[in-house]
């Protein structure tokens, strides 16, 4: 098939026959229904029913990334401050409700956390262990 041919199939100044689909898919090791679901998939909005985000829904994605990015740095730093204190953050992080992964879903287990590490709860078992017990 001519490149030419192609390129007006791209810029839908011609329709390719049957037959030209039957190659295309061939050589592109693609059913051919991709042809049909492409062309049906590209016209699904028309120009008219096309809407804009406002801007206020802009801002609230901007923020959602932002708030991400914010949390993803203090979850790492409260990894290694932990690491620190010869923590294992994998343990700490996974559980049944009252681990560190509860914060980024934020649930605030804060000071349920901040007490079993100063008693000493976590010196022996993992937090999800002790807590689960005592509040489950």
């Amino acid at each position: 098939m001519a490149e030419i041919t192609i390129k007006q199939y791209e810029g839908n100044k011609r329709k390719p026959t049957f037959d030209s689909i039957e190659k295309l898919s061939a050589c592109f090791g693609v059913p051919l229904d991709f042809f049909a679901s492409q062309t049906e998939t590209e016209n699904v909005v028309s120009e008219s029913e096309r809407i804009t985000v406002p801007k206020h829904i802009k801002e609230k994605m901007h923020r959602i990334a932002k708030n991400a990015k914010e949390n993803q740095v203090l979850s790492r730093e409260v990894d290694e401050w932990l690491e620190g204190k010869g923590y294992q953050c994998e343990i700490l992080r996974s559980g049944n409700g009252y681990s560190l992964e509860e914060l980024e879903y934020g649930n605030d287990i804060t000071d349920e956390f901040c007490r079993a590490i100063e008693s000493g709860e976590l010196d022996e078992v993992t937090i999800e262990d002790k807590l689960y017990s005592r509040y489950g």
